[in-house]
């Protein structure tokens, strides 16, 4: 068993950062490492959660060692890159997406999305784990939560063959 420290503090919007790489490095780069290193000191990991598009920040977290990164909210950055960037050095604790796919997508769609995800983020050894992108919502269709609990163990399945 293992434990971990999982803080939020969403500092990107949907398009980019909520502020330039030198600000975050002057201002929030060395206490989060305060925090990632305490962490480690006590033995647990540090987690991330934070929403938009915060790649710009990536490289700067991995370099201070967080262990964990919360989500990677869709439609801010691009999966594809991020994993092929980062996912070898970071945790990608990946987001499915709760602002359109689970309130107006179809079981299908949502289906596809949770195949999409693994085959994007997994890796041989390991690195991934799969989430919400946030909170539940009473939005949601309750056969698109099914699709997402059945399709997430079908695959999850099939992935460790």
């Amino acid at each position: 068993m293992w434990t971990a420290f999982f803080v939020s503090d969403d500092i990107g919007t949907q398009k980019s950062a909520f502020f330039s790489l030198e600000i975050f490095r002057e201002f929030f780069k060395p206490y989060y490492k305060q925090l990632f290193d305490k962490a480690h000191e006590l033995g647990t990991h540090f987690w991330l959660h934070c929403c938009g598009n915060i790649e710009l920040f990536l490289e700067d977290f991995i370099e201070i060692g967080l262990d964990v990164i919360h989500p990677i909210q869709k439609n801010t950055m691009d999966e594809n890159e991020i994993a092929r960037k980062y996912g070898d050095r970071l945790c990608i604790f990946a987001g499915f997406d709760v602002q359109y796919l689970m309130a107006f997508g179809t079981p299908e769609e949502v289906r596809e999305e949770v195949k999409h995800l693994m085959e994007t983020y997994k890796r041989q050894d390991g690195r991934f784990l799969m989430t919400m992108g946030n909170g539940s919502t009473p939005d949601w269709k309750i056969e698109n939560l099914t699709a997402l609990y059945e399709a997430s163990l079908e695959y999850g399945r099939l992935r460790k063959r």
